[in-house]
C-alpha cells in the first residue's frame, strides 16, 4: 500500500506552518475556543472564529475582499488570504489528532464505485471518529479536469465539521471536504477551500449539497447562473465519489483496525482523546500521523479467496471443473430505516463481497 499520499498530507501541514506566520499562536487560540465552548456536534473550532482570532480576515471581510466573492487565480493576494484562512481551519483542527485512515487496496475499487444509497440523510456524516480525519487513497483513483482541461489528481482528502451562519446569524452544521491535490491547478482547491455539505436531519446528501450551493453561489452569481449550475453538477459528482469513501467510516459497523491489525471502533478512537499538557492545559499534538486501516480484515479474505481460485481447490483426487468461473461479487452499501416515529434512524451497512461458485 502506498504511503506517499499520507506523507504528502502531513508535508502540506508542515509546509503551511513554515509559509504563514503566527500559525502556532492561532492554533493555540483555536484550542481555547474549543475549551470555552466544547461544541457537542463534533466541531473543534468553527471557521468563523478565525475572523476574531486573526483580525486580518475580519478587515478583509468588512471591505468585501473575502466571502462568496469569486476570486481569480491571477489575484495572488486574495489567493494567499484564502489559503491562509482555510489552511488554518483544517490544519489547526487536524494537528490535534493527525488521524489518517487508509482503505485496503483490494476493496477500494468496490467502495469508490458503490453509490451512496439515495435515501442517505446528510446527518450520517456526523459520525466521524475525530474532529478532522484524513482519508488516504491507495492509488490515483480520483481525477477531474479544470476549466482549462488540465487533469487534476487527488491524493486524498480531509473531512472536518464546521458551522455555517446564515444572514440571521443562525448556525447550521456543515461538513467540509478539503482536497489534497498534486501540484498547482489554478482552482479553488489550491487554497484548501472546501466543498461543503449541509448536515440536516431532513435532507438527503444530494438535497443538502444542492441547498447550500444554491444559497451560496447561484444566488450570489445571478449574472452567470448557468455556469454556476454547471459547476454545481460537476462538483456534486466529485463530492459523491469522495463521500462513498468517507461513508465507510460512518457505516453502522466500520471495519477499522490500528497499525498492529487490532480491531477498534469509532467509540474507542473517541475515548482515546488527545494528550493535554498538565502545566499549560493545552493539547499536545502527535509528532507523527496516527494511521488506521479500513477494511483490512475483508481485504485479507479477498486475497485469500483469490489465491484459492488461482491455485484451484482440490476435492479428493480431482480438481474443480467450474461451469462458471469463480469470482467475487462486488461489495456495496445497503441503507435502511430502523425504528419508528422520532426514534426512526437511517442506518448504512456494507454488504461484504460474495464469493460466487466456490465449493467448500
Amino acid at each position: 500500500m502506498k504511503v506517499n499520499n499520507m506523507l504528502s498530507a502531513y508535508k502540506k501541514l508542515t509546509d503551511f506552518n513554515k509559509t504563514y506566520k503566527n500559525t502556532k499562536r492561532i492554533y493555540q487560540d483555536m484550542q481555547q475556543v474549543y475549551f470555552k465552548h466544547k461544541f457537542k456536534d463534533g466541531v473543534f473550532c468553527p471557521s468563523s472564529e478565525i475572523y476574531t482570532i486573526a483580525p486580518i480576515f475580519l478587515m478583509e471581510r468588512e471591505r468585501r475582499g473575502m466571502g462568496n466573492k469569486v476570486v481569480s487565480h491571477t489575484d495572488e493576494r486574495q489567493l494567499s488570504l484564502l489559503t491562509y484562512f482555510w489552511g488554518l481551519h483544517v490544519f489547526g483542527t487536524w494537528r490535534n489528532t493527525l488521524g489518517v485512515y487508509r482503505v485496503d487496496p483490494d476493496i477500494f475499487e468496490d467502495i469508490i464505485r458503490s453509490p451512496i444509497p439515495e435515501a442517505t440523510p446528510s446527518n450520517i456524516f456526523k459520525r466521524l471518529p475525530d474532529w478532522c480525519v484524513y482519508f488516504d487513497m491507495p492509488k490515483e483513483a480520483v481525477t477531474f479536469r479544470t476549466e482549462g482541461n488540465k487533469s487534476v489528481v487527488c491524493d486524498g482528502f480531509w473531512a472536518v465539521l464546521d458551522y455555517d451562519y446564515d444572514a440571521n446569524d443562525n448556525h447550521q452544521l456543515v461538513l467540509n471536504i478539503i482536497l489534497n491535490i498534486q501540484g498547482k491547478t489554478d482552482t479553488i482547491y489550491d487554497t484548501y477551500q472546501p466543498i461543503r455539505l449541509l448536515i440536516d436531519d431532513g435532507l438527503t446528501v444530494e438535497e443538502a449539497y444542492e441547498k447550500l450551493f444554491i444559497r451560496d453561489f447561484i444566488h450570489n452569481n445571478k449574472k452567470d447562473n448557468e455556469r454556476a449550475k454547471k459547476d454545481m453538477q460537476t462538483t456534486k459528482r466529485l463530492l459523491m465519489s469522495l463521500l462513498s469513501m468517507l461513508l465507510w467510516l460512518c457505516v453502522e459497523e466500520p471495519d477499522i483496525s490500528n497499525i498492529k491489525g487490532e480491531p477498534i471502533s469509532r467509540e474507542d478512537i473517541k475515548k482515546t482523546g488527545v494528550a493535554i499538557n498538565k502545566k499549560s492545559g493545552r493539547f499536545v499534538p502527535p509528532s507523527t500521523p496516527v494511521v488506521r486501516e479500513l477494511g483490512k480484515r475483508l481485504g485479507g479474505e479477498v486475497r485469500q479467496y483469490r489465491d484459492w481460485v488461482a491455485k484451484g481447490k482440490p476435492e479428493g483426487e480431482k480438481s474443480f471443473a467450474y461451469k462458471v468461473k469463480p469470482h467475487i461479487r462486488r461489495g456495496h452499501f445497503h441503507g435502511y430505516w430502523k425504528g419508528s416515529g422520532q426514534n426512526k434512524q437511517f442506518e448504512v451497512k456494507w454488504r461484504y463481497a460474495t464469493f460466487v461458485n466456490f465449493s467448500t
